[in-house]
């Protein structure tokens, strides 16, 4: 990846869709102080201690009932310039949570996935609802609700008057409404079904992935799941979580190792 596209990615968002509230303000603005002092230091140790202190200050800024993806998205990259890959996947995931349109994490999380040895199954690539529903991404769930609820009413009222008077346009612009009426209520209900409310990261430099819970258990792969692993939690017994790669394949790890994108409550 050449140096300009590089900046590019890593470019912070600094408009004023980052300045929803005082408390939060104070923690952007440390960020960004630390960031741009990160960038402008040379030696590596403080340089990367700079860039996590900015990690930080975005993350917790995120924190709370108001998440906002330009946040989500500073920490990644603040995350990623700090050389801790498992949290800056995490922080890209939650703000494509927040904002499934959000073009800078998309590419952020693509390139950190990159950055993960080619053995470890990656999420990504077009899912069912970008197949099928390939407009999904273009309205929130909310509009799709409301554009649906509309399109029952039209269809109810195209089928009314074509056995009022019966005839060919009637009946054909209803069946057109309705298709776009299960098209819309599909969306919204596959999107709720695979959402990533059990989708986790790995968090930690790496851990290892063991056949059954316990830490005696033998290794489930040749090698520890590196962080931004991306899983999907099936499971959970005290300390331990069975997780599911992209590639169906199931293991145990330590629960301390890993971090849902939504938590427990949905919050993030």
């Amino acid at each position: 990846m050449n140096r300009a596209l590089l900046c590019l990615i890593l470019s912070l968002a600094t408009g004023p869709a980052l300045a929803d509230g005082d408390g939060k303000s104070s923690l952007i603005d440390r960020g960004l102080e630390a960031y741009h002092e990160a960038q402008s230091l040379t030696e590596r140790d403080a340089r990367i201690a700079a860039f996590a202190r900015a990690e930080q200050l975005f993350s917790q800024a995120a924190r709370g009932g108001n998440a906002n993806a330009d946040l989500y998205a500073n920490a990644g990259t603040a995350a990623l310039q700090a050389e801790r890959l498992g949290p800056a996947v995490l922080a890209f995931r939650r703000a494509l949570a927040v904002d499934p349109d959000h073009a800078r994490s998309r590419r952020n999380l693509a390139h950190a996935r990159n950055l993960l040895p080619a053995w470890v199954p990656k999420f990504g690539g077009e899912s069912v609802l970008d197949t099928f529903f390939f407009w999904h991404r273009s309205l929130s769930n909310a509009e799709r609700a409301g554009a649906g609820a509309v399109c029952f009413l039209l269809a109810s009222l195209a089928f009314a008057v074509a056995i009022r008077w019966p005839g060919r346009l009637a009946r054909g612009l209803g069946v057109v409404i309705a298709t776009a009426w299960v098209g819309l209520v599909a969306s919204v209900v596959v999107e709720a079904r695979s959402g990533p409310r059990d989708h986790a990261v790995i968090t930690v430099e790496e851990t290892f992935a063991r056949a059954s819970d316990s830490a005696n258990a033998p290794a489930r792969f040749p090698d520890p799941l590196p962080g931004g692993t991306e899983v999907v939690v099936t499971e959970t017994r005290d300390r331990w979580s069975r997780i599911r790669l992209s590639n169906d394949r199931e293991a145990w790890v330590n629960s301390g190792g890993l971090e849902l994108v939504f938590g427990p409550d949905g919050d993030r």
